[in-house]
């Protein structure tokens, strides 16, 4: 009876020593290496001719959709010229007048229809090489699962391999099919808004320039320290 009463506390610890040194192996693990961009380059190793020929096409399209917006936004104050000068200064006949309306319609239209078209060319290119990548990545890791001992798959918890093929698999592809394609575009459209500012008025574009260096000097200043403070919480 003392032996069995004696049995029954050490059942039930059992369980919490178990905890215990599953808490104390996940403390004492050693904690994952920071991803650099090193890291976001090898994933074109999976690529093929094709697909790299697939990447300069919606590059190019990015970079030409991108400038297409501040293209639209000189031909919109083309057009507020025009209206200044026939119904303000009146130095406009009207058959002139309208002549230039038609012509600079015709530019905004063009202009549209470009974007539309690169735009499409750009999302489909990138989103189509995200899939393709996304699906050379899971094969990969897949013949890299099955490559191992029976040993270390029985030592996975249920669902584990398919939980982090499917976060990996989907994190790569929004990264190559979405924000790729949105950085070349992005920073045409900032490029090519300066060049065509500072050939138009490059006195104002001058003059105003100088709030965007104070911006990018206290971004650069600013941001560093923000984003190691949210890294720090992140891990605690």
């Amino acid at each position: 009876m003392e032996q069995g009463m004696a049995e029954k506390p050490d059942s039930k610890a059992s369980p919490q020593a178990n905890q215990e040194s599953t808490s104390n192996a996940d403390t004492n693990a050693a904690p994952q290496r920071e991803p650099t961009f090193q890291d976001y380059l090898r994933l074109f190793k999976y690529a093929n001719n094709w697909d790299f020929l697939a990447y300069a096409a919606g590059t190019a399209a990015a970079i030409s959709s991108g400038v297409t917006v501040p293209l639209l936004n000189v031909v919109f104050g083309k057009f507020a010229t025009q209206f200044s000068a026939y119904a303000g200064t009146q130095t406009l006949e009207k058959g002139q007048f309208q002549g230039e309306l038609n012509k600079l319609s015709l530019y905004m239209l063009g202009l549209f229809l470009g974007r539309f078209v690169l735009s499409y060319i750009n999302k489909l290119a990138f989103r189509m090489i995200g899939i393709r990548i996304s699906s050379a990545l899971r094969q990969d890791f897949l013949t890299a699962l099955f490559s191992q001992s029976v040993h270390v798959l029985d030592s996975m918890p249920p669902g584990y391999a398919t939980t982090v093929i499917t976060t990996a698999s989907n994190t790569v592809q929004l990264g190559i099919s979405e924000k790729l394609g949105v950085f070349f575009e992005f920073n045409a459209t900032m490029i090519a808004s300066i060049i065509i500012a500072f050939i138009y008025s490059w006195q104002l574009s001058l003059v105003t320039f100088t709030a965007v260096v104070f911006i990018l000097v206290s971004v650069g200043i600013l941001l560093p320290p923000i984003t190691k403070g949210q890294t720090r919480q992140s891990q605690v």
